[in-house]
């Protein structure tokens, strides 16, 4: 494909060569342009003396500066408002008719860029306040973070719906059967698993066949992993979980106290200050990943220990090793979201 414009080293040759008495036309090959782009040179260099094109060529900026500044405050202002949108608004205030394409233009010459918002939970002015305290009575943490246990549960599902799915396809194909993904809500059931890390290590992945209760995290949880693993963590051990009812039954409490284990609390709507949910997220991929696909329940359940157990470690610790950046955002933030 031809250049339409030519480079100022590439210029300068051009107008030696024609100053050589080449023609135009072979010179126009030999930089793989037209030959009109060598012509227009020629002129330009014949006029001003110089290879630097003139300013002011090309058709005119369909909005003025102030018309510009316009759009790019309503942007910031409403960042949720679509070009069609602000193209309607400096119609409004201007007269000034554009299309949103320019819209999008004029947006994509600052800083802006359109992007997915982040998703989060929503956080009442009670969960920012607890949040905040909970961070600034743990802001000068570091080492302390080496002695927690952090904990939780997960679904994971035969069929995963995730919308991170990429297909290589051409264009005008995109109803073709190769490149659609099919969403199976709760297709072939879901399994639920509980799991912990810590600085170094990880406890076993327990699969839960029936829903969780306080029953069960007492005996199956607390008493024979919990309690197990706690010693690669003394003599400071801390156990992280979050506010699920069955966490929260007195005879799991009791439990912890009569075994002498110092629960960490977390405060509610927090899975930002909890590292374990990216382990989630790094054993979800691996699972997407593993071939062949499991098909059925009974399939999932020899694997999904399997690919815990082979998760990099590394990875892992760099998650806890987050916990001081982690905190200090959120007290930052106010205890308001965080990008973890």
């Amino acid at each position: 494909m031809q250049r339409r414009h030519l480079s100022p080293d590439a210029a300068n040759r051009a107008i030696g060569m024609l100053e050589a008495g080449a023609r135009q036309v072979d010179v126009a090959q030999m930089l793989n342009v037209s030959q009109s782009v060598v012509s227009r040179l020629s002129n330009r260099y014949q006029e001003t003396g110089s290879v630097i094109e003139r300013q002011g060529q090309g058709r005119p900026r369909a909005t003025t500066i102030r018309e510009d500044r316009l759009l790019i405050r309503e942007a910031r202002r409403n960042p949720r408002s679509h070009c069609t949108l602000l193209r309607q608004e400096l119609l409004h205030a201007t007269g000034t008719s554009v299309t949103p394409r320019t819209v999008l233009t004029r947006i994509k010459e600052t800083e802006l860029r359109c992007r997915r918002p982040l998703r989060t939970v929503p956080l009442t002015h009670e969960h920012k306040r607890a949040r905040l305290a909970w961070c600034e009575e743990r802001l000068n943490w570091q080492n302390e973070w080496s002695t927690v246990m952090f904990t939780d549960e997960s679904r994971i599902g035969v069929y995963s719906d995730r919308r991170t799915v990429r297909v290589w396809r051409a264009p005008g194909r995109r109803v073709d059967d190769r490149y659609v993904q099919e969403v199976h809500p709760f297709k072939g059931g879901t399994i639920m698993v509980w799991e912990g890390i810590f600085l170094g290590g990880r406890t076993e992945l327990y699969v839960c066949e029936r829903n969780m209760t306080s029953q069960i995290y007492e005996a199956d949880i607390i008493d024979d992993i919990v309690d197990n693993y706690r010693y690669n963590l003394e003599p400071h051990f801390r156990f992280l979980d979050d506010n699920a009812t069955p966490h929260r039954a007195r005879r799991v409490t009791q439990r912890l106290q009569t075994l002498g284990i110092e629960r960490l609390p977390l405060p509610a709507r927090s899975p930002d200050l909890n590292p374990i949910e990216h382990a989630w997220d790094m054993l979800g991929r691996a699972f997407i990943e593993h071939q062949p696909p499991p098909g059925h329940l009974r399939d999932m359940r020899p694997l999904l220990p399997i690919l815990w157990d082979n998760l990099d470690q590394e990875m892992l610790d760099r998650l806890i090793l987050s916990m001081p950046r982690r905190v200090q955002e959120c007290a930052q933030n106010r205890g308001g979201v965080t990008h973890y």
